[in-house]
């Protein structure tokens, strides 16, 4: 008998505080306000939007919901933009493009 694991969330009291430091560092990398990057739906943010809910779940380890429940998303869209951005990433053609962003946005949030 196969026992399924939940994935929760992790419990964080800084919550909120790294999902600004994750905006912050974006934000001075794209030139876009945090606020812009959550919440507006132009497609000048939505990839650094993408870069956000990419670095949650593979840096922070958090739950296609809980990065769902940040940007008033569904984990299913959260789903999408992770895959999307994870094949820029591995397309030899565009990687030079997305790479060293997020190797920028991942050192930052280590300092």
């Amino acid at each position: 008998m196969k026992t399924k694991l939940k994935r929760k969330r992790p419990r964080l009291e800084n919550h909120s505080e790294i999902v600004t430091k994750v905006l912050d560092s974006i934000a001075r990398h794209s030139g876009y306000s945090p606020d812009r990057i959550r919440n507006n739906s132009d497609h000048l943010t939505v990839g650094w939007r993408h870069l956000a809910m990419y670095v949650l779940q593979i840096h922070y380890d958090w739950t296609l919901r809980g990065i769902a429940e940040v940007f008033d998303q569904t984990a299913q869209n959260v789903y999408n933009a992770n895959n999307a951005f994870e094949s820029k990433l591995n397309d030899e053609e565009r990687q030079h493009e997305y790479s060293p962003i997020l190797k920028k946005v991942i050192e930052d949030l280590e300092l």
